[in-house]
């Protein structure tokens, strides 16, 4: 499979920055090329088991040399470079239930991903992208109470994505009682941090009823019900106090920034 689109994905501090890119004359087209294996099983009538597994090979991965200039940079080919790359899982697993009562389904997918031979990124070894999630677990379920009341319920997991954040700090004084420079970062190898887990729980209860031409249903339904504040990014921050040259920075910490927090709504549909 050719891709001509390139999606360059920013794994250092602050806001991810997801970057689409067209192929050109130096940017050839990604390539892949992938086996899969996989079964089906029927367990009595109504419960259907999955399972597969596959490995993918990945040339002409493109990703940003260190230090790259990502905003306002019309050369932006320039802070690019060339690699390959590998993915494979594997279990994927999916057990559903399609009748009764209580349906719903339960998957599971165990994955690995590496990218790696760059030239000037990591001298050429493999490391995670940031996309490489280890665990990924999702649970749906729809209980029909009556014909007219359904409630619904989701969960999901999944392993926290890897980022590229600095090992330490340094600073320089060049002249003894003079100002100290900015505080520099130093990195390491790319990607060794994991965020935390994603995990989400959403609840609805579904309310149906019917007119002369019309059918209708309101739903109730909360996002995140539990409130757990996921990790969107993580910057970098510090307490320092005031000293006759400036500020001197007592201790760096990271921060974690988070989106979504419990959200209920309510939603009327209707047909005629």
């Amino acid at each position: 499979m050719n891709q001509y689109v390139h999606l360059l994905a920013s794994s250092g501090l602050s806001l991810p920055t997801d970057v689409w890119y067209p192929s050109t004359e130096n940017v050839k087209p990604e390539v892949s090329d992938q086996v899969a294996i996989g079964t089906s099983y029927l367990i009595g009538d109504n419960l259907l088991v999955t399972w597969e597994g596959w490995y993918k090979w990945l040339r002409n991965q493109v990703d940003f040399i260190d230090g790259a200039e990502l905003f306002g940079n019309d050369e932006l080919e320039g802070e690019l470079t060339i690699g390959k790359g590998y993915a494979f899982s594997p279990l994927e697993l999916e057990i559903e239930k399609k009748e009764g009562k209580l349906t719903g389904w339960i998957g599971y997918t165990l994955a690995w991903a590496r990218r790696g031979d760059f030239p000037v990124i990591n001298d050429g070894e493999y490391f995670p992208p940031r996309f490489d999630t280890r665990h990924n677990l999702s649970i749906v379920a729809l209980w029909e109470l009556s014909k007219r009341w359904q409630i619904t319920a989701t969960w999901v997991y999944t392993s926290g994505y890897v980022s590229w954040l600095p090992s330490g700090r340094y600073t320089l004084q060049d002249v003894p009682g003079g100002q100290t420079q900015p505080l520099v970062p130093v990195y390491g190898d790319r990607n060794t941090y994991r965020y935390p887990p994603y995990m989400r729980a959403d609840l609805g209860i579904v309310w149906k009823w019917w007119g002369k031409h019309t059918q209708n249903d309101l739903t109730l339904s909360v996002y995140n019900v539990t409130d757990r504040r996921n990790p969107y990014f993580i910057y970098i921050d510090y307490d320092s106090i005031v000293t006759p040259v400036g500020d001197a920075p007592t201790r760096i910490f990271a921060k974690q920034v988070s989106l979504f927090p419990i959200l209920p709504s309510l939603t009327w549909n209707f047909k005629f």
